[in-house]
């Protein structure tokens, strides 16, 4: 994974669903780590990768769209 760079990261899933939902708007490929413990939930969170080719144009897309 020494190609992808952590985008973005959340304790709360419905903030990673909407970089997600970003994402896909504009094709960007990325992939997502969930540090969410199964048994307590509140504990861990979510983590969003991208290829670091990305990593510019999707921190200009967090900050215009107030996710970051």
């Amino acid at each position: 994974m020494s190609d992808w760079i952590k985008i973005y990261s959340s304790e709360q899933p419905y903030k990673c669903n909407f970089v997600k939902a970003l994402l896909d708007e504009y094709n960007i490929p990325y992939q997502e780590l969930n540090k969410i413990d199964s048994t307590v939930v509140t504990i861990g969170e979510l983590e969003i990768f991208v290829p670091v080719a990305n990593e510019i144009f999707v921190r200009l897309l967090l900050t215009q769209n107030n996710l970051e």
